[in-house]
């Protein structure tokens, strides 16, 4: 599956660029680690 567009975050944290995009990466990590969990938790 190929990525495209850009994403908009809006943020009154004092922080970098780069470390709001790395939370938001940890956070659909996360997401898709618990969509997980919950489709096997289902089937069983």
């Amino acid at each position: 599956m190929k990525k495209a567009g850009k994403i908009l975050v809006l943020s009154d944290m004092d922080v970098e660029k780069q470390e709001i995009y790395l939370l938001y990466m940890k956070r659909e990590v996360i997401e898709k680690m618990f969509d997980t969990y919950k489709t096997k938790k289902v089937r069983s």
